[in-house]
């Protein structure tokens, strides 16, 4: 018999045909935070990427069973609410958990994503007389507390006010989530009897599922043992990463990606594999006459990169000596080498290029470069402020959005007055960026 032990989450909510809110979606945020999930179906939705179509209530009797079923048998160790469709399921509901003594998280769902009404009128009423008051931590987004507590919020101070409003109805914590609001940050309110702000970088884009998923996270990490304002606050971290980490299946909106940690974790020994493997191959097929006074240098980064701890480069440079080419230093996520940034930034316009080099830009390199149709971006490096980390962000990012936002082959720079010149090739793989240079290489040399 095996001796593993994993906490579990139950989430209650309706069946998203699409997979990316829903049932499926909490299911597929508590494998990510490593929680077994389990389920009582509210209702079944007919739902796709471009909205919902019908919702369907299940009978009380069979949430009931569900339900009873789960707690005679795997108590959770802590339950999300989601979609609950109507009064009576939310009564229901309310009246079996009240056994409970597990942290439970109500997302206080009202409409679909595309704001279709998915609700009666009776249905906010039981939601704040039963399940709101037993809530460890009740999440509205800016509609929801708006129909909480009866009146629009539209600003960070209604956010504030709704939180306190809502907190007064009995529950231990809310979190009123803003990413609706505008602005450069995306601001969410935490209160429980004092006022916090969780702020992390806005992605003007809204996904199918990010809601549901930000109140699994909270559930998972409440089921973990994280008190109530940590679990809110790195919930708030992850989905800010999955948000970011989107992905398109259908024609609506794009899905969050609750695994993208997961799949960099998997990706990090492959990824550090093919850089090492690329510096031996470099330190062959780069010409001499190729590297730069400050170095040259490979980076690789993760498939989904949040900074340069999700980059593989040399912790050091290849420089040249003599005829030969020397490489100092190890591959790591730890590099603080400016290729870095520029892997980063070329990802956040196309996550397929994932691979930067940087060579000399010698006489004869951007001839040759269109010579084999290869695509040329440029920004002058001096007028930006010289060369640091984040002059080297700005720059390659000017260069791509000069050419409509597509990445090139290579980005070629005019260096400040008394700074060396340099080109960095890019591509999806170290294979590829050495595939680069070497075709250049036979153009200079043909």
């Amino acid at each position: 018999m095996s001796t593993r032990v994993r906490k579990t989450a139950l989430t209650i909510g309706v069946s998203d045909s699409s997979g990316g809110a829903g049932i499926q979606g909490d299911l597929k945020a508590f494998s990510g935070m490593g929680v077994h999930g389990t389920t009582v179906i509210s209702g079944i939705t007919a739902q796709n990427t471009r909205g919902v179509q019908a919702a369907h209530p299940l009978s009380t009797t069979h949430i009931r069973e569900q339900l009873a079923s789960i707690l005679a048998d795997l108590p959770p160790a802590a339950t999300k609410t989601g979609l609950l469709l109507t009064a009576k399921i939310v009564a229901a509901v309310a009246k079996q958990l009240g056994r409970s003594e597990s942290p439970l998280v109500v997302d206080p769902e009202i409409t679909g994503t595309y704001g279709v009404p998915l609700v009666g009128e009776d249905f906010v009423p039981a939601l704040r007389k039963a399940l709101v008051p037993m809530a460890t931590v009740v999440t509205p987004n800016l509609h929801e507390a708006s129909v909480l507590v009866g009146w629009k919020v539209t600003h960070l101070d209604d956010m504030v006010r709704a939180a306190e409003e809502i907190h007064q109805l009995g529950c231990r914590a809310v979190l009123v989530t803003g990413g609706h609001l505008p602005g450069r940050e995306a601001i969410d309110v935490y209160y429980d009897g004092e006022v916090r702000l969780f702020k992390e970088a806005r992605f003007e884009a809204q996904l199918l599922g990010s809601g549901g998923t930000l109140s699994a996270l909270i559930t998972a990490l409440l089921a973990k043992g994280r008190n109530t304002q940590d679990a809110c606050r790195i919930g708030k971290e992850l989905i800010t990463q999955y948000i970011r980490h989107g992905y398109d299946i259908g024609e609506g909106m794009d899905v969050v990606d609750s695994f993208a940690t997961l799949f960099n974790e998997a990706e990090k020994y492959r990824v550090l594999q093919e850089v090492r493997a690329g510096l031996r191959r470099l330190e062959r097929a780069l010409p001499v006459a190729l590297v730069p006074a400050m170095g040259a240098n490979l980076g690789f980064g993760l498939p989904h990169v949040n900074g340069p701890a999700d980059i593989c480069a040399l912790e050091g440079k290849m420089i040249a000596t003599g005829r030969k080419i020397l490489t100092a230093g190890i591959a790591d996520f730890s590099s603080s080498d400016p290729i870095t940034a520029t892997v980063s930034a070329v990802m956040s316009f196309d996550h397929r290029y994932r691979c930067a080099l940087r060579i000399a830009a010698r006489e004869g390199v951007l001839e040759a470069a269109k010579a084999l149709n290869f695509w040329v971006g440029t920004f002058d490096h001096g007028a930006l402020g010289g060369p640091t980390r984040d002059t080297e962000s700005l720059g390659v990012r000017t260069a791509i959005e000069a050419l409509g936002g597509s990445v090139p082959d290579l980005i070629a720079e005019s260096g400040a007055p008394n700074q060396e010149s340099t080109i960095r090739l890019l591509g999806n793989s170290p294979k590829d960026v050495i595939q680069k240079l070497t075709m250049l290489a036979g153009e200079l040399d043909g």
